[in-house]
């Protein structure tokens, strides 16, 4: 076991405290590193300086990088999810004309639900109210900001006291939407 006693240069077991070389007697410096020769310790030779023990595995580390990584991927996901399922939620339509084409001013329908930016085929069925002339659907369009009419199959004339089907395209705006559509037939 190694001391923490000073010893003499020369004496039994000197070494040097800064090299662990041991000191000769009557030395005023240390061969090996050029210390003074006082301050000697007793005892054995120091042990050479110990390495530093090798660095861990980084194995944990990357295990927590991964594990992040899956994490931050899966609230992405999840978000495009919710952003992918937000709805048009149309709760009825009105239909307007100023000129009240084919008698269809006020008349209301059934709503419908889809995605943002999705199309919807509509059928609206309309009878001619007229006893004595036919009367002409010339055109369609959405009223509702946001919302598109395109395909409608104007002009459609519908004959005294007949039925007709019109028929169109509506294409739901980008965003969240509930409410009622407005589409105006003239």
């Amino acid at each position: 076991m190694a001391s923490n006693l000073s010893a003499q240069p020369g004496s039994a077991n000197a070494y040097c405290p800064r090299c662990g070389s041991p000191i000769a007697a009557g030395s005023g410096f240390r061969a090996k590193c050029g210390a003074p020769a006082s301050g000697a310790m007793v005892g054995l030779p120091m042990a050479a300086p110990v390495a530093t023990p090798p660095k861990k595995s980084r194995k944990k580390l990357w295990i927590i990088i991964a594990v992040v990584v899956v994490v931050v991927i899966a609230v992405i996901a999840v978000l495009a999810l919710i952003g992918a399922s937000v709805a048009v939620d149309v709760t009825a339509i009105n239909f307007t004309s100023t000129d009240n084409a084919c008698g269809t001013a006020g008349s209301t329908a059934a709503g419908f639900t889809t995605g943002t930016g999705g199309t919807v085929q509509y059928t609206l069925t309309i009878t001619n109210p007229n006893l004595f002339t036919s009367c002409t659907v010339a055109s369609v369009s959405a009223l509702t900001s946001g919302f598109s009419i395109s395909g409608a199959n104007t002009p459609l004339t519908i004959p005294v006291g007949g039925t007709e089907s019109l028929s169109f395209t509506i294409t739901a705006p980008g965003s969240n939407f509930d409410g009622v559509l407005t589409i105006d037939l003239e």
